[in-house]
């Protein structure tokens, strides 16, 4: 995602509560200094899965399930990550067969961008269930990013390239998050806290996918 934290978790409140403060407590290393204070919101929306974000934004059917001050947003657990299912499954699977692409790691980029929400729109400009740029849409032929079966087939043709570009998953990530130039500006994975909490929930989903099967 562009606009900060996120993942889908399909807890009841009460539970979303307890554990993401156990799990911030553990996700933090032994040690660590205190940074600068940051608020992460939880919503949950109408099928009972939750949305954890650093960044709200007004989303019809979302409400707000609590605020918490933690040291660092990115520190937030991937132990969060839950495989969910979605009205744009069917799309999801076909987009990845075409573009030659395993299946569970486009699950898990979805679910990381949007939380399988065509209309997530970020504060950066990426729009859709794999929250294209603009100029990614203009190279995949895209007329509407709005579109879920345009920006599917976008967004799984631009993870293929990548994918053959560095021959590596994790780099491939890091590309679409950060941008290719990010990449090769760091020789590897950007020192980013958002491109490297995104590289590591992506990975934890896609084991989590390929496990569901």
């Amino acid at each position: 995602m562009k606009n900060g934290i996120a993942t889908n978790i399909g807890l009841s409140n009460a539970w979303t509560c307890r554990l993401l403060a156990a799990t911030l407590l553990l996700a933090a290393p032994s040690g660590a200094v205190t940074v600068q204070a940051a608020t992460v919101y939880v919503y949950k929306d109408a099928r009972g899965a939750a949305l954890i974000t650093d960044r709200p934004r007004q989303v019809p059917g979302y409400t707000l399930v609590r605020q918490y001050g933690i040291e660092d947003p990115d520190r937030v657990s991937d132990a969060f990550a839950h495989p969910v299912t979605s009205a744009y499954d069917e799309l999801i699977a076909r987009a990845a067969r075409e573009a030659g692409v395993d299946l569970a790691l486009v699950r898990a980029v979805v679910h990381a961008e949007s939380a399988f929400d065509a209309g997530a729109e970020s504060v950066k400009g990426a729009v859709g269930l794999m929250q294209l740029m603009a100029a990614t849409a203009i190279d995949h032929g895209v007329s509407d990013r709005s579109d879920p079966w345009q920006n599917l087939r976008a967004g799984a043709a631009h993870l293929r390239a990548l994918l053959d570009r560095y021959g590596d998953t994790t780099l491939a990530l890091a590309a679409y998050n950060a941008g290719i130039r990010a990449v090769t500006r760091h020789g590897g994975v950007p020192p980013y806290p958002e491109t490297r909490t995104y590289v590591r929930r992506v990975l934890r989903l896609h084991d989590l996918y390929r496990e569901q099967g």
